[in-house]
């Protein structure tokens, strides 16, 4: 689970996402946090620990968007993870 905020792009949202779930497998695996690491998937490599899609909120206004940065920043400490 992963939050991002990201400013107007010349690329979709969709596709940044790609990138950066694709670019955390093996970073994960590396670090060794990744959940399914030792196992392997269908492509003889470590599946992936992430949803088939995401889920997409365009910010139109700075308040909105400094909300949800904001919100960003906040969650891991909700959930008693450093930040």
């Amino acid at each position: 689970h992963a939050h991002l905020v990201v400013a107007a792009h010349r690329l979709d949202i969709e596709t940044l996402a790609n990138f950066f779930t694709g670019d955390s497998t093996p970073r994960l695996t590396e670090e060794g946090l990744h959940p399914f690491q030792g196992q392997t998937g269908w492509k003889g490599r470590v599946p992936t620990c992430w949803g088939r899609k995401g889920w997409a909120v365009y910010k139109s206004d700075e308040g909105a968007l400094v909300s949800a940065i904001r919100y960003v920043e906040r969650n891991p400490l909700r959930a008693g993870r450093p930040a």
